[in-house]
């Protein structure tokens, strides 16, 4: 019932509050365009308890959604509000000054609950001040942005986003973990490419579109009241008219629920800006249901050619947003700056390579025992420290290793083997975790200088292998203390030292 970063933010049984509160205000305009249809009820008995139920609906859902303190869940209720509010203008529903008014009766309304509840706290100035969700936000969106740029068309890699930006993009100093962007339609991309992107954005977009070109196709023509009152005397009797005197709430039942499922689009697309929401199942429920509705009803009525036009307006508006984030992201410059090499990462500092790039490169296969999960993040501290025109790293876990000339191999814990089949002037080797091969071990590739990072405490059962087989070989042996195979207490330092054999 309670988020876990916060005791006063309530959850109402979802994983988080900004999930309860996309879920509440997607219902708000169902209940919005049931009161609109219950004003038109002639009978009192039923009319007025039916709009007091609807109306502490209405009041309960701001309350809810005010207790789980989202601001991304209060920006979508804005945003829909106000669209729905335009719809129902297009309909002819309101008049321009009634539309204006309900979308800031609305506002409002949801302000004063929010004012004495959580939310109203965290949209203080103290709070924004301190909070850092915004700026870490910004900061994610805009290694996303580059992430998307460097991997356009298939992606990171389903449940890389966080992972990936922690390797290669996070400030160095901040240990925070990171699950993804923290955007929906960023996490898309980032993970999948930029087709999947481009679906995904066109299914969200295509609900307020559709309800936005259908609704007046759903709608009678819009009639002045003088003409009315001409074909009908007793009009002004049974209708009273709006102060401007020129509109009717002539918009029918369908248009209604169309302006209702319009909002829910918009909601769910600000939802979605703001934070990761479409990885809920239970979240798809009321948009998909609602677009569903939409298409059923537009079809019912012979109203195909709206289907048609705005599936091609949102595939082309979200093909537009595609190409803008791709560009934006191709400007964005990064330290160090980073390509991206098959399944290999390359850090490009310095001076450029020479013709022959491949024999200036810096292999390092590092392994997550030795400098933990985050090892980008722990390898950025040692690039700082020591340029290299290209270093590539692996980007996953499983890789092939490139067999080609390399000016230096760093190689860690399970992957020293494979560096001694690599053809390099220079192979450093840390805390080996596995048991030396005695046929790589004794042919490494000529006018090969191998040195051995080896800890006094003997972790893995191996250390002893390695040592005799380095005075075998002649290689250099230097101790890293008493670290156990975790080397970062000693990272970069010991890698930046100048190497002296300890033996």
């Amino acid at each position: 019932m309670i988020f876990t970063d916060s005791p006063i933010r309530s959850t109402f049984g979802w994983e988080s509050p900004n999930e309860a509160a996309i879920f509440f205000a997607t219902l708000v305009p169902f209940l919005l365009t049931g009161m609109l249809w219950a004003r038109k009820i002639r009978i009192a008995k039923i009319k007025y308890p039916l709009l007091t139920c609807l109306m502490l609906g209405e009041a309960l859902l701001y309350l809810s959604l005010a207790r789980t303190g989202s601001r991304s869940g209060a920006l979508a209720l804005v945003v829909g509000s106000g669209f729905y509010s335009l719809l129902l203008w297009r309909a002819h529903a309101l008049s321009p000054k009634l539309w204006a008014a309900n979308a800031l009766a609305r506002i409002l309304l949801f302000g004063v609950v929010a004012l004495f509840t959580v939310t109203g706290s965290r949209f203080s100035p103290e709070a924004l001040l301190n909070d850092r969700s915004g700026e870490i936000r910004l900061d994610l969106w805009k290694a996303g942005l580059k992430m998307l740029a460097l991997e356009p068309w298939t992606g990171w890699g389903v449940g890389q986003s966080g992972l990936q930006y922690m390797h290669w993009f996070q400030p160095p100093d901040d240990p925070k973990r990171v699950a993804g962007t923290i955007q929906s339609f960023l996490h898309i991309g980032v993970e999948r490419g930029i087709p999947a992107l481009w679906l995904f954005t066109t299914t969200v977009l295509l609900l307020p579109i559709l309800s936005f070109l259908g609704i007046r196709r759903l709608s009678p023509r819009e009639k002045s009241a003088k003409s009315i009152e001409n074909s009908d005397p007793s009009f002004a009797r049974r209708h009273s008219e709006d102060r401007a005197g020129t509109r009717r709430a002539t918009a029918n039942r369908p248009a209604l629920l169309l302006a209702s499922v319009g909002a829910v689009g918009a909601i769910w697309f600000v939802g979605n800006l703001f934070s990761t929401q479409w990885i809920i199942p239970k979240l798809w429920i009321v948009p998909s249901l609602s677009l569903a509705f939409a298409m059923i009803l537009l079809l019912f009525r012979n109203r195909w050619r709206v289907i048609v036009i705005s599936l091609g307006t949102a595939a082309l508006v979200s093909g537009v947003l595609c190409a803008v984030a791709f560009q934006v992201g191709s400007r964005i410059r990064h330290s160090p700056e980073i390509a991206v090499e098959g399944d290999w990462i390359e850090i490009l500092q310095g001076a450029p390579a020479e013709s022959d790039t491949h024999s200036k490169q810096r292999i390092v296969l590092p392994d997550p025992d030795i400098l933990g999960r985050d090892y980008g993040r722990e390898l950025r501290k040692f690039f700082a420290e020591e340029e290299f025109p290209s270093t590539i790293v692996p980007r996953y876990e499983n890789f092939t290793i490139p067999t080609r000339p390399y000016e230096t191999v760093i190689a860690m814990g399970k992957y020293v083997n494979n560096a001694l089949a690599l053809p390099a002037p220079e192979i450093l080797l840390f805390h080996p975790t596995v048991r030396p091969d005695p046929e790589i071990v004794a042919s490494p590739p000529e006018g090969t200088s191998v040195t051995l990072f080896l800890p006094d405490l003997d972790v893995s059962g191996y250390e002893d292998l390695w040592r005799k087989a380095a005075r075998r070989e002649g290689w250099k042996i230097t101790s890293t203390g008493w670290t156990g195979l975790d080397l970062r207490t000693q990272w970069p330092d010991i890698a930046l030292m100048p190497v002296e054999s300890a033996e």
